[in-house]
Formats: structure tokens, C-alpha cells, sequence
């Protein structure tokens, strides 16, 4: 029988992402051994009297139909025993016992970072993941993230827009694209010599439950863990707790204080369980002499194609915005707010206060208009009147 059908068996049978499936992995010599295991060779593993029941149903059908799926469609299984299993993933808790992948694995010789941030990115966000992510990968830095919706994809295509393969890890089967928009995305991964990981059997759809456990093999794999931007709430959070357990290197890019999506990173900041990250060097430090790197100093981001990022305008070129604005040690620029008209006053507004009636000749925007403007931008806690009729920019 082939021991990839007995290493199947064994992630099903105790529980996918289960302690108990690492408990045997780490105490059984290979999968084969497990499956012919006992109810007290299961106690010697340390697994509890109550929670063997799973491992004492011998039936081999669903893991041999799985591996021949596999097969079928292209998909690699590697399993705990195996020599190219990722040594880092050994050493975590819980331990998955398969990998099902597209493509390749990480190359273990490199430096990793697995960069993770909010699915309800802001434009700000999105555009931190993508150029940390292309200056990390044109520097020669794996980089993984979860494919997920907001920062996550704009990680990933950062990462293939600096020329270097680039890592998925999925919540579902690696068969199974979600969301469906980034098919492209989940394409270009493959074709850059990257690769699409899950430890969940092809076929499985995405279901909540398992997103947050797939956290645990990003921070896994890498060296370190950069937040671009989280909530309180963030599952990007949880890759964080995950991050710290393992001992890996915890970044966080600083966000505003007055945009709840960046809560998380700014108190990971504050906690001092994470390193303040004005740019990639300030990652690369980290790892001088350890690595084979090629910190790139200079380089203008080329723009994400439409189908992968609808909202391209979040990169282009602001006045007085360095193209190589990540590269310099200064602090990132404040979250833009998305309105060309807000954005030009505050742009105004940055050169010192000014008169509401000098905002409005100097823009072109009626009078009345500019009025609604400020007053949003005041709300939204960026200006503040002063007396006379003058406004100063907060942020």
C-alpha cells in the first residue's frame, strides 16, 4: 500500500489541524505504523483514551480515493515523513501530517516572509502589502500570504511583479479557488514557479472554520510575519499569536491612528510584540549576513493588471509622491481617502493652514463644496478649524 495512503488516513481519522494528529506524528516512525497502531500504542503517543475511537476505523477507502484524485489532477501530497516535508512545519503545534500542493514548496535555503493583513483592506493597506511585498521578493524574499481578499492578493502580486516565485497557503483544497476573482492571481503563482499549499483534502470549499487554522502553517513556514493592516478583530491577528508561539520575527507597518483597520498592527506596535516597519530594509536588517539578499534600494513599482486588481488607482502616482517611497527611511504617507477632491485639499492643506476661501480659489471647488469637504475631513478627525475661517491638516 502506498504510505501516502496511510498518511491521508491519519490526518482524517484523528481531525485535520488536530494536536492529537501531531502527537502521533511526532511519536509514530511513519505513517504506515500508525495506521497499524493500537488502542495503547495511540496512549504511548499521548493521545487521551476518549479521542481514539477515530484511529481504531481501518477503513482505507476514502484516503485511497483521495490519493488517487490527487493523482489525477495533478496535485502533490507530501506527508511528515517525508524528506521534502518543511523541517519549519515540524516544529509546530499542531503539526500537520500532509500537505497537498500545486506546484513547489518554499525552498527551505531562503528567506521567507508570509505577509497577512485585513480582507477590508484600505487603499493605504493594500498598497503597503503590494510594494513591501515586490522590494522583499525583487531583494530575493520568499514571499507567502493566504490569498484572501484585500491585502493578502495584493501581497501575492507585489511578490510576482518583483520576479520571484511566490506561495499561496488556502483555507480550502488547493483545487478549489477562493475567491473566485483571483483566478488569474492563482495562475500567475503557479507560472512564476511558486505554489499553491493546503493541508485540507481536494475539493474542500471554503469554510470558516478552517481559515484561521491555515494561519498557523503561513507563520509556519516563514522566518517572519509582517501585518500590513488588521482590526482588532483581524484574523491577521491570529497569524501574529501564531507568529510569537513559534518564535518567528513579528513586523508591523504603522497605520493611522484614526482608521480602525489598522487597530491591530498599531497595538501590536505599542505591546512591543512587533517591529515597527517603515520599509522592507528595515526587515532585511533583520537578516544581514544570514541570507543570500539584494536589498534593492530603487525601483518604480509597475502597476497590477486590471483583472487582478480593479482598483488600480490606488497606484498611481500622487503629487509629490516618490515612486521609490518605501525605500527611504521616512514614515509611509497617511491612508488617502479615496476622493480626488479630499485628497487635493489635504495635498494643499499639507503645505501649512490656509482660508477656506483661499482653499477654494486655489482647488477650483465652489465655496459651498469646499464648506461639505472640510467638514467631512473634520469629522473623519484630518483637519481642524482654527479661528478666522483657517483649517490645519491633522494627518
Amino acid at each position: 500500500m502506498d504510505e501516502a495512503v496511510y498518511a491521508v488516513w491519519l490526518s482524517l481519522a484523528g481531525g485535520i489541524s488536530t494536536v492529537k494528529n501531531s502527537l502521533c506524528a511526532g511519536f509514530f516512525k511513519s505513517a504506515k505504523d500508525a495506521y497499524e497502531a493500537d488502542a495503547e500504542q495511540y496512549l504511548a503517543a499521548g493521545v487521551q483514551r476518549k479521542d481514539i475511537e477515530g484511529y481504531l476505523n481501518k477503513d482505507l477507502t476514502v484516503s485511497e480515493n483521495t490519493v488517487i484524485r490527487c493523482r489525477e489532477t495533478g496535485i502533490n501530497i507530501v506527508s511528515y515523513w517525508d524528506e521534502t516535508f518543511p523541517e519549519k512545519l515540524k516544529n509546530i503545534v499542531p503539526a500537520p501530517v500532509v500537505l497537498y500542493y500545486k506546484g513547489e514548496l518554499p525552498d527551505p535555503k531562503m528567506l521567507t516572509v508570509s505577509s497577512v493583513g485585513t480582507r477590508k483592506g484600505t487603499r493605504y493597506g493594500e498598497k503597503v502589502a503590494y510594494k513591501m511585498c515586490r522590494l522583499l521578493a525583487e531583494s530575493g524574499v520568499t514571499v507567502i500570504s493566504g490569498m484572501a481578499k484585500g491585502n493578502d492578493s495584493f501581497a501575492l502580486m507585489g511578490a510576482l511583479d518583483g520576479g520571484k516565485p511566490a506561495f499561496a497557503v488556502l483555507g480550502t483544497g488547493v483545487d478549489v479557488i477562493y475567491p473566485s476573482e483571483n483566478k488569474e492571481l492563482y495562475n500567475r503563482i503557479l507560472a512564476s514557479g511558486g505554489g499553491i499549499i493546503s493541508e485540507y483534502p481536494p475539493g474542500t470549499g471554503p469554510i470558516a472554520r478552517n481559515f484561521p487554522k491555515r494561519n498557523r502553517i503561513m507563520a509556519g513556514l516563514a522566518n517572519g510575519v509582517l501585518i500590513t493592516e488588521a482590526p482588532k478583530s483581524s484574523g491577521a491577528l491570529i497569524t501574529a499569536s501564531y507568529a510569537l508561539e513559534y518564535g518567528k520575527d513579528l513586523f508591523a507597518s504603522p497605520g493611522s491612528l484614526f482608521s480602525r483597520e489598522s487597530d491591530g498592527v498599531n497595538m501590536l506596535i505599542r505591546d512591543g510584540k512587533a517591529k515597527p516597519v517603515l520599509n522592507h530594509l528595515d526587515i532585511l536588517d533583520e537578516y544581514a549576513g544570514l541570507y543570500t539578499l539584494t536589498p534593492k534600494e530603487q525601483s518604480n513599482p509597475p502597476v497590477p493588471k486590471n483583472k487582478l486588481a480593479p482598483k488600480k488607482s490606488i497606484f498611481a502616482k500622487k503629487p509629490k509622491e516618490s515612486d521609490d517611497a518605501l525605500t527611504d527611511k521616512t514614515s509611509f504617507a497617511p491612508a488617502d481617502t479615496g476622493d480626488e477632491k479630499s485628497d487635493l485639499v489635504l495635498e494643499l492643506l499639507a503645505g501649512g493652514d490656509r482660508h477656506i476661501s483661499e482653499i477654494a480659489e486655489i482647488t477650483g471647488i465652489s465655496a459651498s463644496e469646499t464648506a461639505s469637504l472640510l467638514t467631512m475631513l473634520e469629522l473623519d478627525g484630518r483637519v481642524t478649524p482654527k479661528a478666522g475661517g483657517y483649517f490645519t491638516r491633522i494627518i
